[in-house]
């Protein structure tokens, strides 16, 4: 990310965390500094495939994440960035296994970011939503 070397501190967190495999670190580190740089949330917002490619790295391994076209979903989380702080606090949610925590901090923010269309579209195309969120409530018993 070429938008980082004017920040060489953040730009070693994200590498190692990448060294170290650490990809909910990386969003979480990312989406903090899209609260303090707006250059870098443009950057993220118009290079969506790294962003999205940090995001499937992060979630595959929430049940039933697997199921779902990443496309379409990750196109209704990236406008996410605008709601930084609601967004780490899922990132942390998936990072602690908190999968009931997860569902509710990401419906949150689709309601905020106007995204509930889009997650209404994809329950209606992708009955495997309703499969997620089932698992979610199994794995979190």
């Amino acid at each position: 990310m070429p938008i980082l070397l004017d920040n060489p501190e953040s730009l070693k967190k994200v590498f190692d965390g990448f060294v170290k495999g650490d990809y909910t670190g990386i969003a979480k580190d990312l989406v903090m500094l899209t609260k303090d740089n707006p250059e870098i949330k443009k950057y993220l917002n118009d290079n969506k495939e790294i962003f999205t490619g940090i995001l499937d790295k992060t979630l595959k391994n929430v049940p039933g994440i697997n199921k779902l076209d990443k496309k379409e979903l990750y196109s209704i989380l990236t406008p996410m960035l605008n709601q930084p702080d609601k967004l780490i606090q899922s990132l942390e949610n998936i990072e602690n296994k908190k999968y009931i925590n997860v569902a509710t901090s990401i419906d949150s923010l689709v309601w905020k970011e106007g995204q509930a269309l889009n997650i209404i579209k994809q329950i209606l195309l992708k009955r495997e939503l309703v499969i997620l969120i089932k698992n979610l409530i199994r794995n979190q018993n």
